[in-house]
């Protein structure tokens, strides 16, 4: 997971890095959405490159802000969701 400079919150599979970049696959960009209640916010998830969604880019680190390795659940979850081809619902 990473934070750009722009304020964005990217969840993507990393496939390497380099000093100057991570390549990253399969990105998806966190957004707030109103939840069913008033007031309540929930969290998207959105992919960062609609015309390849699970494409493979290389994101420059001078772009980024921060680096997460430890994903909360709910957002791998999520995550692993959209972008996996295994039919996870069978799973719960």
């Amino acid at each position: 997971m990473f934070k750009a400079l722009n304020g964005e919150e990217i969840i993507a599979r990393l496939v390497d890095e380099t000093d100057e970049h991570y390549t990253i696959e399969k990105p998806r960009v966190l957004v707030t959405q109103p939840g069913k209640n008033p007031g309540e916010l929930t969290v998207g998830l959105v992919p960062w490159f609609v015309g390849s969604p699970d494409g493979t880019i290389d994101v420059s680190k001078a772009h980024i802000f921060a680096r997460l390795t430890g994903v909360p659940a709910e957002l791998q979850k999520g995550y692993l969701h959209q972008t996996s081809t295994i039919d996870l619902s069978a799973s719960n």
